[in-house]
């Protein structure tokens, strides 16, 4: 979200889910800033977001068409160098692996270098998978210290969270990405800013 696509998913499909509702699309919006500062906590955001939003399989579906021509442009540019470094490319997110994969596929990123939040299915809809690691504070960082990365470990990432990796010693360089959001807060941490692939 904000890097390889160029919007924020929960943002973007709660215009799907609320009926327009602007009153809580714009509380959805404002919660995703606050986490990606680093101003509130991530799981808290992620569980009040979804509790606003009503997630159902047409949500997913539109959600998914919605986000594909939502990748960034310096990636679509870049997609060969990508497909051809992918076995070195992991994508950490907080985002939905249902959103997630399918634009990963396009640029050749394999499903086992994909870590993010996922949904459990039920008659009710869908609803957070809570036994996730990436549901948790620090998720990110877990997920990297796990996967035990030899070599240099650069992450890329417009969002708090991203930096943590840095902040608590698994990645060795982060560069703040902006092509489509600057978070003051987390290029201030950065050690390089960078508004495009």
């Amino acid at each position: 979200d904000s890097t390889i696509i160029s919007c924020e998913t929960l943002d973007e499909i709660s215009n799907l889910s609320t009926s327009k509702n602007l009153e809580k699309t714009n509380k959805i919006r404002a919660l995703t800033n606050q986490a990606m500062n680093g101003d509130i906590d991530f799981t808290e955001a992620l569980n009040e977001r979804l509790e606003i939003l009503n997630i159902n399989e047409r949500i997913i579906e539109k959600g998914i068409e919605l986000i594909k021509n939502k990748i960034s442009s310096s990636f679509i540019n870049n997609s060969n160098f990508i497909k051809k470094n992918a076995t070195n490319i992991y994508i950490v997110s907080g985002g939905f692996v249902e959103f997630i994969k399918p634009i990963a596929t396009l640029l050749g990123i394999k499903s086992n270098h994909i870590f993010c939040n996922s949904f459990i299915k039920n008659q009710d809809g869908y609803t957070l998978d809570t036994s996730n690691v990436m549901m948790k504070n620090l998720g990110k960082v877990e997920v990297v210290k796990k996967l035990n990365i030899n070599g240099n470990v650069v992450v890329i990432g417009d969002g708090y969270t991203d930096y943590e990796i840095k902040k608590y010693g698994y990645s060795n360089i982060f560069i703040a990405y902006t092509e489509h959001v600057t978070r003051k807060k987390v290029v201030n941490l950065a050690d390089y800013k960078s508004n495009s692939f």
